[in-house]
């Protein structure tokens, strides 16, 4: 697409020690100094974090599955499980130890990709799952 109304700059971030591929952020606002392409890529980071938010909450809590007649009630799924989320990475944040044992007992997974993730929330989604699962399947065996 052409663009010629809107002056655009582009702001490339690179790894110090060359292990990823270098990030290119296209943006309409000012880039006068590295302050500037700094903050950019700062907002691009905390805009990145809000759409794995926004992901995991339509991946794993199902957000988009139900069929709600009022709008009243979607906005009550949707603060539930904005908890739910806000739960699960206050659990990752402060007690890490102890989400990497429930995690490595409930969600064993192999492999280095796996094991170093640095998005654990599916996990852990998952550990809590079935660790309940194995709890009710307990309680109600006999």
């Amino acid at each position: 697409p052409s663009f010629e109304d809107i002056n655009l700059s582009l702001v490339i971030v690179r790894d110090t020690k060359n292990y990823q591929s270098p990030l290119y952020l296209l943006t309409s606002l000012p880039v006068e100094s590295a302050k500037d392409a700094w903050e950019i890529c700062h907002s691009y980071m905390h805009r990145w974090n809000i759409e794995q938010a926004f992901r995991f909450a339509k991946t794993e809590l199902a957000i988009e599955s139900p069929r709600l007649w009022f709008f009243e009630n979607t906005l009550k799924l949707l603060a539930i499980v904005t908890l739910i989320y806000d739960f699960l990475m206050k659990l990752i944040r402060n007690w890490p130890s102890i989400i990497k044992i429930i995690i490595n007992q409930f969600a064993h997974r192999t492999g280095n990709r796996c094991q170093n993730a640095l998005t654990p929330i599916y996990r852990l989604r998952t550990a809590i799952q079935n660790m309940l699962w194995c709890y009710f399947a307990q309680q109600n065996s006999g």
